[in-house]
């Protein structure tokens, strides 16, 4: 599968893990950003989150290292190249808002386990607003790209 076509089913709907059918035709890269592996550390962010709200994890993970959105390396491409490169396009300000947001739902998810347990929490990473801001963030980086490589083909 080429690396259109696996964003294109991305941005379709397709519930495709970043890890599988992975194209074969090459990396996929916007002005320093390899969109694939962005896309691919952000879905294992549910994991790790996971693994450390059940106990299981030897990282350490600090909401005020979490909640901000520039920390990451997403974030400071976002803040950087991206912008300079991609901020006209309207889906980058949307993959902006949504990277913020999928930041604050993930320190919310962890505040959640402190504060109301383990439950709550897995339920929120499931199902809740992180779930909800980590797909949004997969579809709107596919979609980024798709556009990118449109006008600068």
């Amino acid at each position: 599968m080429s690396v259109l076509n696996w964003f294109k089913r991305i941005v379709g709907g397709e519930d495709i893990p970043a890890e599988a059918n992975a194209p074969s035709d090459g990396a996929a890269s916007l002005h320093g950003l390899d969109v694939m592996a962005t896309i691919d550390a952000h879905m294992a962010w549910k994991s790790r989150l996971e693994s450390f709200i059940r106990g299981q994890s030897d990282e350490t993970l600090k909401i005020e290292n979490i909640r901000p959105d520039n920390l990451c390396s997403l974030g400071q491409w976002i803040y950087g190249e991206g912008h300079d490169h991609f901020g006209h396009l309207p889906v980058f300000k949307q993959v902006r808002q949504e990277h913020a947001r999928f930041h604050l739902c993930a320190a919310r998810t962890l505040d959640l386990a402190a504060q109301e347990g383990e439950a709550r929490a897995l339920e929120e990473l499931n199902r809740g607003d992180y779930s909800r801001a980590s797909q949004r963030v997969k579809h709107l980086l596919a979609q980024l790209y798709l556009e990118a490589k449109n006008e600068h083909p």
